[in-house]
Parts: structure tokens; C-alpha cells; sequence
């Protein structure tokens, strides 16, 4: 359930050490202030709970912190910090991460990082997500390194970040998904549509699913930003030659997806495939 003991852990001890002083020497300054500034919290109160055994009012505890406003974030953050270097149940790991990605306080990550070694990897996965949410360069290689996790939604959460923040080096490790026949791999491939990545892609045609390498082009046609033209055509081209319906699907929705004028070159040869393969599934 917990982070083993680590000298990582032990620098997450420290930090959580400090961060709790810091917060404690004026909390009461920080309760006056954040009456003015907005939602005020019993950050004793919910540091109690969380340590306590009802494992619901932990949780409750631990995102009433992720609502603390003004001088209080750091107070709350210190609590929530203190409470995953102890150690508490995923449920209640969960809500702590969440809550410290809203407060924005980076000085929890060193005991946000221990956690990307958790059992479950519905902990690991939120580990993900707010380590890109607090420090989006430094975790760059955690994040792509989340796709060789054992847990599909591990993988599952670094794929859509590797998209959302359009990280490039996470292009080969997704293509080498898709090559085993990893569907999480097709929408963030099309998000990362470019020269290098069609390519790569277009040459799993043979040794990866055809359906799965069907969706991966037909999703990088439909991404706004894929070009230019000439680069298009050549992926038109590809499914072209592409087995199965999902190809024709493919070249369908692109086709759909742009408006016949002005003229697009790519637009009129996915057109002709589509008719040509579609005759020849009726003879």
C-alpha cells in the first residue's frame, strides 16, 4: 500500500518536514487573510481526518484541502504532503495528488514523485497527471516512461498527456504500442500527426494490426494541423493499400471531414479509392 523506504523516501520525509513548519508558523495569519480571499479551511481539522482510520472522511478531508484559498494553500498542501509520506489508502492517495495539483505547490513534489512507485496503478496514473500538471518539464521522461507501465491505465493516462502537452519523444515509444496492438496509441498518434510520425506509422502496415494502423492514419487526416498537402496524400495513398473496412472508413470520414472546394489533392484521390474499393467489394 505504502512507497517502500528509500533515500528518495527519506528526502520526502524532509521536505514534508519543512513544508509542515512553514505552514504551522502562521496559520493563523493565513486563516484571517483567507476569510477576505475565498473558501477557508480546518486545515487542523482535515489533517486529523486524514490520519484517522474512516477511510471516507479522509478522502473528504483531503480535497476539503484542495479547496484552501490564499495563505492557506500552503498550510494545506503541507498536510496533504505529510499525509502521503506516511502513507494512506489509493482512494484517499488519489484525492491528496488531486488536491495538490489544484494548490500548485511544487514543493510537494518530491513526495508526489515517490508515488509513481505505488502498488496500484490508478495511484500511478494520478501521479502522472499531476506530476505534468506541477512540473510539466522536469517529468517528461516519467511521463513517456508511463507507456512501458505494466498497467493499461498507466499507459493509458501518459499516452493522453504525451498528446495533450504534445511531448515528440513519446512518438516512437507509442508507435511501438500500436505495433502490439495497443488501441490507446491511435488518438494520441493522430494529435502528434507530422512528417516523422506518418511515417513511422505507415510502416507498420503488414506487422501491426490493419485495423489499428487504419485508425492511426485516418485519426492524423483528421487533425487540422497535418501537412501540408503532398504529405497527406502520401498517407491517402497508404491506406489505399491498407486491407479491410476500417481503411475505407478511414478515407471516408477525411473526406467528409474537408469541403470540396477549394480542391485538395489528397481529398480527390481518398475519394477515388473509396469508389474504386467499394465497386470492387461489390463485384
Amino acid at each position: 500500500m505504502f512507497p517502500s523506504i528509500s533515500r528518495t523516501w527519506i528526502w520526502a520525509l524532509a521536505a514534508v518536514l519543512l513544508l509542515t513548519s512553514v505552514g504551522d508558523a502562521t496559520a493563523k495569519r493565513r486563516k484571517r487573510r483567507s476569510k477576505k480571499e475565498g473558501t477557508v479551511v480546518d486545515i487542523s481539522g482535515a489533517r486529523s481526518r486524514l490520519a484517522g482510520a474512516d477511510a471516507a472522511a479522509a478522502v473528504a478531508a483531503a480535497r476539503k484541502l484542495g479547496l484552501a484559498a490564499g495563505d492557506q494553500r500552503a498550510a494545506a498542501a503541507a498536510a496533504l504532503a505529510a499525509a502521503l509520506a506516511v502513507g494512506v489508502e489509493p482512494d484517499v492517495a488519489i484525492a491528496a495528488l488531486k488536491s495538490l495539483a489544484k494548490l500548485e505547490q511544487r514543493r510537494a513534489l518530491v513526495v508526489i514523485r515517490s508515488y509513481g512507485k505505488h502498488r496500484q496503478g490508478r495511484v500511478r496514473a494520478e501521479t502522472l497527471r499531476v506530476l505534468a500538471a506541477l512540473d510539466l518539464q522536469g517529468s517528461n521522461k516519467k511521463i513517456v516512461a508511463g507507456l512501458s507501465d505494466r498497467d493499461p491505465d498507466v499507459r493509458t493516462a501518459a499516452a493522453i498527456l504525451i498528446a495533450e502537452h504534445d511531448l515528440r519523444q513519446g512518438v516512437d515509444a507509442l508507435v511501438a504500442l500500436l505495433r502490439r496492438g495497443e488501441e490507446l496509441a491511435v488518438p494520441a498518434l493522430g494529435q502528434l500527426a507530422d512528417k516523422k510520425s506518418a511515417a513511422a506509422v505507415s510502416k507498420l502496415v503488414g506487422a501491426a494490426p490493419d485495423a489499428l494502423v487504419s485508425r492511426a492514419l485516418g485519426a492524423m487526416l483528421l487533425n487540422p494541423k497535418f501537412g501540408p498537402d503532398d504529405l497527406r496524400l502520401e498517407v491517402v495513398k497508404t491506406l489505399g493499400a491498407v486491407p479491410g473496412n476500417e481503411s475505407i472508413e478511414a478515407l471516408s470520414s477525411y473526406v467528409a471531414s474537408i469541403p470540396a472546394k477549394p480542391p485538395r489533392a489528397s481529398r480527390k484521390e481518398a475519394e477515388l479509392i473509396v469508389e474504386k474499393r467499394l465497386t470492387e467489394g461489390s463485384n
